[in-house]
């Protein structure tokens, strides 16, 4: 399970790397915070003004990851959090980097072994009745699999019990990997389970690194979400460029603008440090990185369901094409088999 502090871990070592002290980072960011968030920032913040450093208070903290814990016991062995941090960034990108070549590689290769077990189970099912079966059905169950292997040596209905087990727990999984924070449907993608997520995610990377593109240019950061407002159509973001024109702090300037809390959180940290190019860039490829994954899963999920919902279809149509063999199925004496 990924960690749930994530983006917050991501956002403290953002602003660490830059140079910032650990009490800047932690008034940077302590609005727009979920719950469990404030609560870990409240927790870091006391330990700190109890006379503990920020390593300490960090590494005393279970609930952020093993990575920024060892990250800040570092930096302070190290004197300077600044390349600490910027190692755990670097690291935790490419992890999800490899984790989503390692998943896609193995999607698709499970799933066709998933399909070809249940095939030869419902086939040695039909095959050990002695039922009436087509030419083309014999040639394409005749062949020795896995799962042909499997029913012979545990049992028929053992088998066909375990397929049946395995596809209520991808349907379930398929579930909460689709479930996704239900609101207003800004997008006709949003209709599908899963996908409003990773829309806003993709949003934001997208964002991001226009942001970035516009402040490496030269452009200020009122004048680049302005430049952004009139890009996408939202107005709101040009109200949030107004706002900073008036003084406003950035954090609260963009609140209510439509963008992610990472996003907004990396923004203002990165704005204080001087050094918003490199950490938008940095947060868009991390965020990337999880969106292919989280919608690799999704297509997965729904690939799955679809070739459950096909195998049910074709067993509908086998069956009802024989179905005066049916009753050879339940003998007499209560037993299946």
């Amino acid at each position: 399970m990924r960690n749930r502090f994530s983006v917050l871990e991501q956002t403290l070592a953002d602003g660490l790397s830059m140079g910032l002290s650990p009490s800047q980072v932690l008034a940077t960011i302590e609005s727009d915070l979920s719950r469990s968030e404030w609560r870990v920032v409240a927790f870091l913040a006391a330990r700190m003004r109890a006379g503990k450093s920020f390593s300490e208070a960090v590494t005393g903290d279970s609930r952020l990851s093993f990575g920024i814990r060892q990250a800040a016991a570092q930096g302070a062995g190290d004197g300077s959090y600044e390349k600490a941090m910027r190692v755990f960034l670097a690291s935790r990108t490419e992890r999800v980097r490899v984790t989503l070549r390692v998943a896609t590689s193995l999607y698709y290769p499970t799933l066709l072994a998933g399909i070809l077990f249940s095939l030869a189970v419902f086939g040695r099912l039909i095959w050990s009745q002695d039922l009436l079966i087509d030419s083309d059905i014999q040639t394409i169950f005749a062949h020795p699999t896995p799962g042909s292997w499997f029913a012979s040596h545990f049992g028929l209905w053992s088998s066909f019990a375990l397929v049946s087990s395995i596809s209520v727990l991808l349907i379930a999984l398929a579930t909460l990997i689709g479930f996704a924070a239900r609101g207003r449907l800004d997008s006709l993608i949003d209709l599908v389970p899963g996908f409003r997520q990773c829309r806003r995610r993709w949003t934001s990377v997208v964002d991001a690194r226009h942001i970035a593109q516009a402040l490496r240019s030269g452009a200020s950061l009122d004048d680049a979400l302005d430049e952004l407002g009139k890009w996408s159509g939202r107005t709101r973001w040009r109200q949030a460029a107004a706002r900073i024109r008036k003084g406003v702090p950035v954090g609260g300037a963009l609140e209510g603008c439509g963008m992610t809390a990472g996003l907004v959180r990396t923004i203002a940290v990165s704005s204080v440090a001087s050094s918003a190019p490199e950490s938008l860039l940095e947060y868009a490829d991390h965020q990337e990185a999880l969106v292919l994954m989280k919608a690799r899963r999704l297509t997965t999920a729904y690939a799955v369901g679809l070739c459950l919902v096909l195998a049910a279809a074709i067993a509908a149509l086998l069956l009802s094409g024989y179905a005066s063999y049916i009753e050879a199925l339940v003998p007499s004496g209560g037993g299946l088999l």
